[in-house]
């Protein structure tokens, strides 16, 4: 179990003794789902591809250097030409796009 839902879960029992409230495993049931869906957003919103020089999401029109990192086509052939290096890994590239 990750440090934070536990810690989430032990604040939650030590401020609620009230009997009439759910039971703890109805209400840790319930947090851990919440924890998994707001996860599964957060690893969703990473596993989209984005050009870190203008930080949208790379949906077509890509460009991959040699060094396999991807930008958008435009993005990247505004950066090469000021700097023949990669954004990302700083290695030279003598590419023509």
């Amino acid at each position: 179990m990750d440090e934070h839902y536990a810690y989430l879960v032990t604040q939650i029992f030590k401020k609620n003794d009230d009997a009439n409230l759910w039971s703890q495993s109805r209400w840790a049931t319930m947090l851990k789902k919440t924890y998994e869906d707001e996860n599964k957003m957060i690893d969703d919103i990473f596993d989209e591809e984005q050009c870190c020089i203008c930080i949208e999401v790379i949906v077509e029109d890509d460009f991959s250097l040699p060094c396999n990192h991807i930008f958008h086509r435009n993005c990247i052939k505004k950066w090469i030409k000021k700097s023949k290096t990669c954004p990302l890994c700083n290695k030279i590239h003598n590419v023509n796009i």
